[in-house]
């Protein structure tokens, strides 16, 4: 669009042209979280606004939608699903004045409200480095991710207002390797590309009364006896702990610690025995 703009030269009057902006460049649009359109695009110098087009699913052509006067980048949540097409225009202002430029590149998103099937026969197994969590797929479903939850319940029913322990999971599978002494209840979801979360899997409970060391440190300072150090989850000392030294020579051998709890000294570990490995047996 072209504006004409009076002018006075002595008693004369004129109409000068008054030329639009330049199109915005970079404009992207891509799904964002809670089911909305992130729309964005490059700022154009001496720009007052930008103008934004938009084209429905069930719209032949790109109309007005909505005016941006400040920001770069415009979310959009349709209420209906299906393929949206975008544009943008820059506006510019002079005298009391507005002139639209021509539009940016066209950009098309699908907008996806529908959640995806929840996941299918979870189970858990407590193992060395934590808990295991395995299940299977939502039956024909497009491609998702999993979020992994826990809580202090008998059972989860709903995800509501937990905060997930993972994200973003791509396969079927995950591992806790910090299990809570109270929080035994677990459940997994599946996440879309448009951000969409199903219901939760079943809820699996493991009863465990024992478990794992959460971690181990070994420190040598010169010839001292090696010092070994742990921590266990939920409990602030554990006590009548076994370590097993694998070496290369003579396999594993099991040296009972009883005191002091989750610090000792072992005696001096040959070239050949290099990895140790904590149990603990409280």
């Amino acid at each position: 669009m072209i504006a004409l703009m009076p002018l006075q030269i002595g008693s004369r009057s004129t109409r000068a042209i008054f030329r639009p902006l330049e199109p915005p460049q970079g404009f992207k649009g891509e799904i964002a979280a809670r089911r909305q359109i992130r729309l964005s695009w490059d700022p154009v110098e001496e720009a007052v606004g930008y103008q934004l087009y938009r084209q429905a699913p069930n719209e032949s052509e790109l109309t007005d939608y909505q005016r941006i006067d400040i920001g770069l980048e415009y979310f959009d949540k349709p209420s209906v699903e299906g393929l949206y097409t975008y544009a943008v225009a820059s506006i510019r202002s002079e005298n009391g004045q507005e002139a639209v430029s021509g539009l940016s590149n066209s950009v098309q998103v699908m907008s996806d409200s529908t959640a995806p099937d929840a996941p299918i026969n979870l189970s858990l197994e407590l193992v060395s480095n934590g808990i295991e969590a395995e299940w299977e797929p939502p039956p024909y479903t497009e491609p998702v991710t999993y979020s992994l939850y826990r809580a202090d319940f008998p059972e989860i029913v709903s995800v509501d207002g937990l905060m997930p322990l993972v994200t973003g999971i791509e396969q079927t599978f995950a591992i806790d390797p910090n299990p809570s002494p109270s929080e035994h209840a677990y459940v997994v979801t599946a996440v879309d590309g448009a951000g969409n979360e199903s219901a939760p899997s079943n809820s699996f409970y493991l009863n465990f009364e024992l478990l794992p060391v959460s971690s181990l440190q070994v420190v040598q300072t010169d010839n001292d006896p090696p010092q070994v150090s742990w921590t266990h989850p939920g409990r602030k000392h554990c006590r009548d702990t076994t370590f097993t030294l694998a070496t290369k020579t003579t396999g594993s051998s099991l040296i009972p610690i009883v005191s002091p709890p989750c610090l000792t000294r072992i005696p001096a570990i040959r070239e050949d025995e290099r990895e140790i490995h904590s149990d603990c047996r409280g």
